[in-house]
């Protein structure tokens, strides 16, 4: 469940310092701040900081990715998925999902800021047609232009910046081919105040509306092709696995 923060001269004070900092380095401050948190994470609690919301223990954790693979192919095969030759993911954690996608591809590369999650990927979730390599301060995807099917990400972009989301958005766009598809999941408030956590703040889930994802859509290329609705824990929000178009 996500985490409401309150206001406060801490929080303030957080706001102020990202403020300062993104505006002298942009958003790499932004990525290189999340790696070493990811990092952290990595060492720490790498099932619990990846998991999904009934992901309790190894086996669970691993057997949850079926289920999360199985909403994205299928927003994916509902939008009209062009072809299955390469498949990129954007914040691939442990290979989750990576796995998976490597069955129904014929090459996958799972992307991700840090470097310790992925050493446990290659290890718990390797195949011969997936490669590992880790996104750089620029959150550039290495690949060339218009030469990807899918690009997706699943509980990645509300742990990001807006400023980041957008970077992702444009680099997606570039390596995609025409008709190629953008999926992810968002975590949606229509109604009331949504969360919108600081860069200091790496476990509150940021919250967008409908309209506003539907206006980063047509500012950066792509058309909505397909959504599937799935179970939200915040109160007052719903969920949404969305496939993107690319035009």
């Amino acid at each position: 469940m996500a985490k409401r923060t309150s206001g406060g001269p801490v929080r303030l004070a957080k706001r102020t310092a990202d403020r300062v900092l993104v505006t002298l380095f942009g958003p790499r401050w932004l990525q290189f701040r999340a790696r070493r948190v990811w990092d952290r994470h990595a060492k720490t609690r790498s099932l619990d900081a990846t998991a999904s919301h009934d992901a309790t223990d190894a086996e669970t954790y691993w057997h949850s990715g079926q289920r999360d693979w199985a909403l994205v192919l299928a927003v994916a095969n509902q939008a009209g998925l062009p072809a299955r030759a390469l498949a990129i993911e954007i914040g691939c954690g442990l290979g989750r999902l990576t796995r998976l996608a490597a069955a129904d591809f014929g090459r996958v590369i799972g992307l991700d800021i840090s470097p310790e999650m992925l050493k446990q990927a290659r290890i718990q979730a390797n195949a011969a047609n997936i490669s590992y390599e880790v996104v750089g301060t620029d959150a550039r995807i290495p690949s060339a232009a218009k030469t990807v099917d899918l690009v997706y990400a699943w509980t990645v972009f509300r742990h990001m910046s807006k400023a980041m989301f957008a970077r992702y958005l444009d680099e997606a766009h570039r390596v995609l081919k025409p008709g190629g598809l953008l999926g992810f999941e968002a975590l949606i408030r229509d109604i009331g105040d949504r969360a919108d956590p600081t860069a200091s703040d790496p476990d509150t889930e940021r919250e967008y509306s409908s309209e506003e994802l539907k206006a980063y859509a047509q500012r950066y290329g792509y058309e909505w092709a397909a959504d599937q609705l799935i179970p939200s824990l915040t109160a007052g929000t719903h969920n949404l696995v969305i496939a993107w178009r690319s035009r």
